[in-house]
């Protein structure tokens, strides 16, 4: 049985916050308050600073456990099973949410894609980069 890779863990879970700062800084105006237009720590909140990096770490680290509780070998099983349980689970309920809060189909495009964006990272790197296989058993 494989172990969770933690660099390709750590690695994900950099890009994922050097990304979703860039994508918290072309957010729509729409979106967001008159208060929160800058990228400044101080205007952002510390709650929202700190859920968005949990939300992050642990979006990552279950993606990995999930992969090490498949059967299947192939890298592009695993790429699918991942890009599949977002696109069957997520992307349903964020489409009946938008439906019933009646959100602008520009809000929905952006907010979709920090998760695609972060899926399609565990789905490349993850299966790729597998844990090392240690010589004593466990």
């Amino acid at each position: 049985m494989q172990k969770i890779n933690h660099k390709a863990v750590f690695l994900i879970f950099i890009l994922e916050m050097v990304f979703g700062f860039l994508w918290y800084s072309a957010a729509p105006a729409s979106l967001l308050n008159a208060t929160h237009s800058s990228l400044a720590l101080s205007d952002m909140g510390y709650f929202l600073l700190v859920s968005f990096t949990l939300a992050c770490l642990l979006l990552t680290y279950f993606s990995a456990w999930l992969l090490n509780k498949f059967s299947v070998a192939s890298w592009s099983d695993r790429f699918l099973a991942l890009v599949g349980i977002w696109m069957f689970c997520v992307l349903p309920n964020f489409i009946f949410i938008s439906v019933y809060f009646d959100i602008e189909k520009v809000n929905i495009v952006y907010m979709l894609a920090f998760g695609f964006f972060c899926t399609s990272l565990n789905a490349l790197i993850l299966p790729l980069w597998r844990s090392s296989r240690s010589i004593f058993k466990s």
